[in-house]
């Protein structure tokens, strides 16, 4: 069960989707084999798209809407998270994977 607001699909969006361009460059530009570091590359992609859709999000203005059922007005701003987690920490969280991912590789 996915819980989402806002834009909130477009976490995993982007993750899955820099996942299945880096497997597809690591196999086909790269002649395949065992690395990390394209998928740490995804990691970092996914967070930065990620960050960018947050912190776009929390930049706009506020809006007046109309609550359909009560009829009251109400002033919000766009969210998008999942989870109930805000995108912008999605991508810090992506990020911090994808720089773990990297370290790991680099010692082995």
């Amino acid at each position: 069960m996915i819980f989402s607001t806002g834009k909130g699909l477009w976490i995993l969006f982007s993750l899955c989707g820099s996942l299945a361009l880096m497997a597809l460059i690591n196999e086909e530009l790269l002649g395949g084999g065992e690395r990390i570091w394209p998928f740490a590359a995804a990691f970092l992609l996914a967070g930065l798209i990620n960050l960018g859709l947050g912190l776009h999000a929390r930049r706009q203005p506020p809006r007046l809407v109309v609550e359909i059922p009560t009829g009251r007005e109400r002033i919000t701003r766009p969210v998008h998270s999942l989870y109930f987690i805000r995108a912008e920490y999605w991508g810090g969280f992506f990020l911090l994977v994808g720089l773990v991912m990297l370290g790991r590789s680099k010692g082995a």
